[in-house]
């Protein structure tokens, strides 16, 4: 079965917000760790706090917001994540000190829309295309990951670390006016989540499984960025140092 029109539009709609917003953070993935170790007062630990914390601020609210998309609607909370983000990312900029950049960071990652993302993608398309929506939305954050990747270290080395910040929030900006006009407004129809249902998911064996791989797979990324991170370091320090034995 294919996607009608409306649901192509939805899910075109839902997956440049969402991957529009993740590139600035693929943006900063590669260097993270060699420029904020430079930071006023910042050690690895620091650095590994600032880097970390911005995850475990969004997992913590993927849940509230989700209730509260379900009260609000799913567009208001989605347009409120953004604009944090946006706020959040800006205030990173802001600073090269390594205590506020981990405040700073907390804030911007407290636009936790991904689940208000996802659970639009599932308001706006059938039962038996969904899967067909989900991966359609993968392949296009896969291309953001790609793109970040590759130009976030050319931007650092040319802009300036503290300069990604600003694209992230200029991208935001843009994923937050995308939202503004073209998301579609969704009627929720559920009263909202009920607890007794969210204890039976959170405690049914194959959604353990599902965390247990989600959490293997995602620590599994973070070490490989920070592998990556060391490894740049090293590649920069040999070439500086080349250069110094030349003269």
């Amino acid at each position: 079965m294919k996607l009608n029109n409306e649901e192509k539009n939805a899910v075109l709609s839902v997956s440049t917000i969402i991957s529009i917003r993740l590139l600035g953070i693929f943006l900063i993935l590669p260097t993270f760790s060699i420029y904020t170790i430079n930071y006023t007062y910042s050690t690895h630990t620091l650095a590994g706090i600032a880097f970390g914390i911005y995850a475990l601020a969004q997992s913590l609210l993927q849940i509230p917001y989700g209730w509260a998309s379900d009260k609000f609607g799913r567009k208001r909370i989605l347009l409120l994540g953004i604009l944090v983000f946006t706020v959040g990312s800006i205030a990173c900029a802001q600073t090269d000190n390594i205590h506020y950049l981990i405040l700073a960071r907390i804030l911007q990652g407290s636009g936790a829309i991904s689940s208000v993302a996802i659970s639009s993608l599932g308001d706006l398309t059938r039962p038996e295309v969904r899967a067909q929506s989900f991966t359609i939305t993968g392949i296009i954050i896969g291309f953001s990951f790609v793109v970040g990747m590759i130009f976030g270290p050319l931007l650092a080395s040319k802009l300036g670390f503290q300069s990604l910040f600003y694209i992230l929030a200029a991208l935001g900006t843009v994923s937050l006016l995308a939202t503004l006009f073209f998301f579609p407004d969704i009627k929720i129809t559920s009263k909202g989540t009920n607890r007794a249902k969210l204890y039976t998911y959170i405690f049914n064996r194959h959604i353990r499984r599902l965390f247990t791989s989600t959490f293997i797979n995602s620590t599994s990324t973070n070490i490989f960025m920070f592998i990556s991170d060391n490894s740049y370091t090293q590649f920069f320090n040999s070439i500086s140092l080349h250069q110094v034995r030349g003269k």
